[in-house]
């Protein structure tokens, strides 16, 4: 099992605890496209997913924000 992959479980197990820059470890490893939005706010894209997905960057981030990048990870691994 590499780093991503316990990465991934550890954030499907307990998405509460979560900082911003796991999540940018795993958005590198997919290949997913980010840009800093307005204020502290993450905007998520791939070319094969036809929406975007905006996570704040307060602390904490909030579950519901995890769960869709979750979503997102399994589209892409489909």
């Amino acid at each position: 099992m590499s780093k991503i992959d316990k990465l991934i479980d550890k954030l499907r197990n307990n998405p509460k605890n979560t900082n911003i820059d796991m999540i940018r470890k795993i958005l590198d490893y997919y290949g997913l496209i980010y840009l800093w939005g307005k204020g502290d706010h993450l905007n998520v894209k791939h070319p094969t997913i036809n929406y975007i997905l905006t996570i704040p960057a307060h602390k904490p981030i909030k579950p519901i924000y995890i769960k869709r990048l979750l979503k997102m990870i399994d589209e892409l691994e489909r």
